[in-house]
């Protein structure tokens, strides 16, 4: 029997948006971190040290933006700039103790929530769910496709296909187009439509305890 061929810009199109209200819904309190510091600090202290401009790559931001980003980390004590020992004119950025333990807590509450999330799926959605995520975390740690001329780059770990006019506003709906703050999302609105490697991370966690 011939299986029916896989649209993949439908797939893509649902998974922007499942992914980014997943994220949405995810995120913790007003007086917790937002989600573009906890997303900044936790490649700081996966990667670390890093060089700003090579953070604001992973991250998929602009400098002045990761700037921004780092200086309210800064300011919270969770980041310390320590000299390159490659290049002793050149600073690295690395996570002090209380960076880390942020990580580790913003990590634990949003996979509780994502636990509520789950929490009426019967097994087989949650088997199906579990059977996903190593291609899921394969996606999310792809490198974006090179801009076109005039364009910024697509965010990291996104599927490059034309999402759906739905995909679209949603996206918009959770503050996609324009500028990120400190304060705010780190990449602009490009981390809440992306295959989040922390978003992720929150669902096994969630499995083992459904």
């Amino acid at each position: 029997m011939t299986e029916t061929p896989i649209n993949r810009g439908d797939v893509a199109a649902r998974l922007a948006v499942a992914v980014g209200r997943i994220n949405r819904r995810a995120r913790p309190g007003t007086g917790a971190l937002s989600y573009g510091l906890v997303s900044a600090l936790s490649t700081i202290v996966r990667l670390g040290p890093l060089r700003p401009g090579d953070l604001a790559r992973h991250e998929v931001v602009t400098k002045p933006t990761m700037t921004r980003v780092l200086s309210d980390l800064d300011a919270r004590g969770l980041i310390e700039r320590v000299t390159d020992p490659l290049d002793g004119r050149a600073s690295v950025i690395t996570a002090t103790p209380a960076g880390v333990a942020a990580v580790h807590e913003a990590r634990h509450e949003r996979a509780g929530i994502v636990s509520q999330l789950l929490a009426d799926l019967d097994d087989g959605d949650l088997r199906a769910i579990a059977g996903a995520l190593d291609a899921l975390e394969r996606v999310a740690q792809v490198e974006p496709l090179p801009a076109p001329s005039g364009r910024s780059a697509a965010p990291t770990g996104s599927v490059h296909s034309a999402p759906s006019a739905h995909a679209a506003s949603d996206g918009a709906a959770s503050g996609g187009a324009g500028g990120g703050t400190a304060s705010g999302r780190a990449g602009g609105g490009a981390l809440s439509d992306t295959v989040s490697g922390e978003a992720l991370a929150a669902v096994p966690a969630a499995t083992s305890r459904a």
